[in-house]
């Protein structure tokens, strides 16, 4: 999936071409994807931070700064924000699409991790989607 230049220019991308967006630039994410007819499977949440050698990486974005997926929260505990969609026996594709996107716009505003995120991750934080297409979908159910 090709996002629009302005989409893409305001991602943050891994080094293995994982992309992932702010909160107020992950809606238009969404939007994109839905429609384009593609499905979201669901999401993680990053945090973005400089490399430190005891910090578990999630993945690295460039040389220099990695993603992390254990998350401290205002509380002092370690979260893992994410969540799923798949598709229903008797659902079609272009429903599974649109629930995919609801799913998931409920979830992000309902996790409300900048909120909830330690104070040092706040302005860090990016959403990661996970995504496919029909075809591509029929081969992961075949596996």
């Amino acid at each position: 999936m090709k996002f629009s230049k302005q989409l893409f220019k305001k991602a943050i991308v891994s080094v293995h071409d994982e992309l992932a967006w702010k909160k107020e630039d992950v809606f238009q994410a969404i939007d994109e994807l839905i429609d384009n007819n593609i499905a979201l499977l669901g999401g993680d949440v990053w945090a973005v931070m400089k490399y430190d050698e005891n910090t578990p990486i999630l993945t690295w974005i460039d040389h220099n700064r990695i993603a992390v997926g254990i998350i401290k929260g205002k509380d002092g505990q370690d979260y893992v924000y994410n969540w799923s969609s798949d598709k229903r026996q008797k659902e079609s594709w272009n429903e599974f699409v649109r629930r995919s996107k609801s799913e998931s716009i409920e979830v992000i505003n309902k996790l409300d991790v900048e909120r909830t995120v330690s104070v040092e991750y706040a302005d860090s934080i990016y959403y990661n989607l996970v995504f496919v297409d029909q075809f591509e979908y029929k081969k992961l159910k075949k596996k």
